[in-house]
């Protein structure tokens, strides 16, 4: 057998921080597709020839806003959005009593359409301000690993 897989993915953001003064959106979109094709070359060429083609496609978007309440709370909201579809010649139709012998639990190539909401809130832990600030937060609202040293001025 010969595979051959060709993969194309795309993907990009925009990161608005400070709307209004306390509020960060971000928006973030992915694509993904791709296809295999496996040919047969093992057996007589009377029977020789590809297999139908593996196929996936992927359409994604998130968007997310978080919100200052204070100083200390922060709440977030998300939204994503996904689409993905599979063509898969080797589980389509394959029911429980297809063949004989085997047991299959009826997977069909996977499909699909989701629509997701996500609240979230940060009050931290320890008194006192949050950190070094809008800095130390990833775009998605998440805190972010913040490594810092302070060095003295000199006078």
């Amino acid at each position: 057998m010969q595979h051959e897989d060709e993969f194309t993915t795309a993907g990009g953001g925009l990161v608005w921080n400070d709307v209004a003064g306390k509020v960060d959106v971000t928006f973030d979109y992915t694509y993904a597709k791709s296809q295999g094709a496996i040919e047969t070359v093992a057996v007589p060429a009377s029977a020789a020839g590809a297999f139908p083609d593996l196929e996936t496609e992927l359409n994604s978007l998130r968007v997310t806003a978080s919100y200052d309440v204070n100083e200390r709370l922060r709440v977030g909201v998300a939204w994503t959005w996904e689409d993905y579809d599979s063509s898969d010649w080797q589980i389509a139709g394959v029911e429980p009593a297809t063949l004989p012998g085997l047991l299959s639990m009826s997977p069909d190539p996977y499909k699909y359409s989701v629509n997701v909401i996500g609240l979230s809130f940060q009050l931290p832990l320890r008194r006192g301000r949050r950190g070094a600030g809008r800095s130390s937060r990833m775009t998605d609202g998440r805190p972010a690993a913040v490594i810092s040293r302070r060095t003295p001025r000199p006078g």
